[in-house]
């Protein structure tokens, strides 16, 4: 049963749980499904980059999850990172603030950002809303008090909307996310990818369903049943061996429209 208290007690032992702590498999969020109530479809995502399960509180926080799954340059990522409360406090009391802290019963609650993204050579802070939501005065002070907090210290915030996840990625990210997991050998991930490569050339008018097809038929490497030509091409996709516009949705794909990864096949 959700339970959406939150106080000192509530914080003590969120605490003592390792909430907010932790790097890659072994980070805990700060706030999870049970403790406030979610913007619509909550998800559970397994994660392939982190070993641990991911809990994302719409389907645009869903959406990023799969984004920065799929993103290589992406090392770790951590979802509803709690900010240090005295600081939020501090920045809120400002003179030019004078914002009300966000707060439950009076209680002045810890603020979180929806996810703290570490790359090679940075870390950026995203807070995801629905365009309609930055209409909102309110919301606006609560973002305005996690951009000084995140800019105070050298830290990129940025805000994502629905206008970052059009429906095509969103449904891209999908279908490349399962595959994964598969562990076809990486000698015969490159030779399949050499073999697509040559039919993409041969036939660049042809949808990918159809070259696939003509993997399985004619495949030098293997003896492939039905619908493992296609199983093999989310795999090399997936694992990015071989690359698209994700911002087009694979259906409407063709031969011409995929690139060899050089530095993954070569």
């Amino acid at each position: 049963m959700a339970n959406y208290v939150q106080n000192a007690r509530t914080y003590e032992k969120w605490d003592k749980e390792g909430r907010g702590q932790g790097q890659k498999e072994t980070y805990k969020p700060w706030l999870t499904i049970f403790d406030v109530p979610s913007e619509g479809k909550s998800h559970r995502i397994p994660s392939f980059k982190l070993k641990r399960e991911i809990t994302a509180f719409s389907d645009l926080e869903a959406a990023r999850v799969y984004q920065l799954e799929n993103d290589c340059s992406v090392i770790d990522y951590n979802e509803q990172y709690p900010l240090n409360r005295n600081r939020t406090l501090a920045i809120a009391n400002r003179p030019e603030f004078a914002f009300t802290h966000p707060r439950i019963r009076e209680f002045p609650i810890v603020m979180t950002t929806d996810f703290v993204v570490h790359y090679a050579d940075r870390i950026e802070a995203e807070q995801i809303k629905p365009t309609s939501k930055l209409d909102n005065d309110r919301v606006l002070e609560k973002l305005k008090i996690e951009q000084a907090y995140w800019e105070e210290q050298g830290i990129k915030f940025l805000i994502k909307t629905e206008k970052d996840f059009p429906l095509d990625l969103r449904k891209n990210l999908q279908w490349l996310h399962q595959p994964q997991w598969y562990q076809t050998p990486e000698h015969l991930l490159r030779a399949f990818a050499a073999e697509f490569m040559e039919l993409f050339t041969r036939y660049p008018n042809d949808r990918l369903a159809d070259i696939a097809e003509y993997l399985e038929l004619n495949s030098k490497l293997a003896r492939l049943q039905e619908g493992n030509g296609l199983m093999l091409l989310r795999q090399l996709f997936a694992k990015h061996y071989l690359t698209f516009d994700l911002m087009v949705y694979f259906t409407r794909l063709k031969g011409r429209d995929i690139s060899f990864n050089k530095s993954k096949v070569m």
